[in-house]
């Protein structure tokens, strides 16, 4: 029997919510997810009855020193990555059947072997050298252990989690002070920040020929640029029918007559945040509803 647990703090219309419930389900895979609610659609997480949640993630979601192990860890990769660096991370990644590095970096479509190599839209560019690994790091350290991570991740699920000056993994628009509010710090949610990078694992950098591509995102020759779409649906699943959904999702060419049979209730787009100025470096993705 399993009890299904209410996360208000993750919702369907947020990317970086939608992302840290599939983290969930990677980091606990006897999980399943689903999502409720219309306008904003809430996560739903199924765990096995007498087990709570955030408990559970605590003990799942690994401390610091662990994530040096990781083929994107510091010590092994710079932000700025060639194929000869890459070689040789991919070589541990695939001895350690670690997904990290393909959810940050690929090789396809780039046979210079002095220029740098293409980065996900997931793993975007940040001041001073910043890598994916340095930014979870930072949301892991703030995290703590014990009581005090496990209290922090239920606040999260909840919708109370506490803030933190950071940048994270660099994508979330609610990072970003509003303009009326005038220059500040950026802040973000340290226990979504580790839960999204997680749910990154159902999201590699791939190739389709001409470019590399991360799975979810389509060139657009309309717009020239990348767009990404992301579903929300009724019926709970776990990390691997997961991953199969969103492969016939995006194998369907998100036609939303394909998208209902597969019991897909709505479907988002990103909105790129838009650069004030040249200077402008800031990255991040705003939700837009398709249906």
């Amino acid at each position: 029997m399993t009890t299904a647990h209410h996360a208000p703090g993750l919702t369907g219309d947020w990317l970086n919510g939608w992302l840290a419930a599939l983290g969930v389900t990677v980091l606990l895979p006897s999980t399943r997810l689903s999502f409720d609610g219309d306008a904003s659609p809430v996560a739903n997480v199924e765990l096995e009855d007498g087990v709570g949640l955030d408990g559970a993630l605590a003990a799942a979601l690994p401390p610091t020193e662990d994530l040096e192990a990781l083929a994107i860890a510091r010590s092994r990769l710079p932000r700025k990555v060639v194929v000869e660096q890459y070689r040789r991370a991919a070589s541990a990644a695939r001895a350690s059947r670690d997904w990290s590095l393909s959810s940050s970096v690929s090789d396809l479509g780039e046979r210079d072997l002095d220029k740098e190599l293409p980065h996900s839209p997931f793993d975007p560019p940040a001041p001073g050298g910043e890598t994916l690994w340095t930014r979870l790091v930072r949301c892991r350290d703030a995290l703590g252990s014990g009581d005090q991570l496990r209290l922090a991740i239920a606040a999260s699920l909840a919708g109370r989690g506490a803030r933190i000056d950071a940048n994270g993994l660099g994508f979330d628009y609610r990072r970003i002070p509003a303009a009326a509010l005038g220059a500040g710090q950026n802040r973000v949610d340290p226990v979504v920040e580790c839960l999204a990078f997680y749910g990154l694992a159902m999201f590699p950098v791939r190739g389709d020929g001409t470019r590399a591509l991360t799975r979810g995102w389509r060139w657009d020759e309309g717009t020239r640029r990348t767009r990404f779409f992301w579903p929300v649906w009724h019926e709970p699943h776990d990390r691997f029918a997961l991953d199969a959904l969103l492969g016939a999702l995006y194998a369907s060419g998100l036609e939303r007559n394909a998208a209902n049979r597969l019991g897909i209730d709505a479907m988002f787009e990103v909105v790129p945040y838009r650069p004030t100025g040249s200077a402008d470096a800031t990255r991040g993705f705003a939700s837009r509803r398709l249906w």
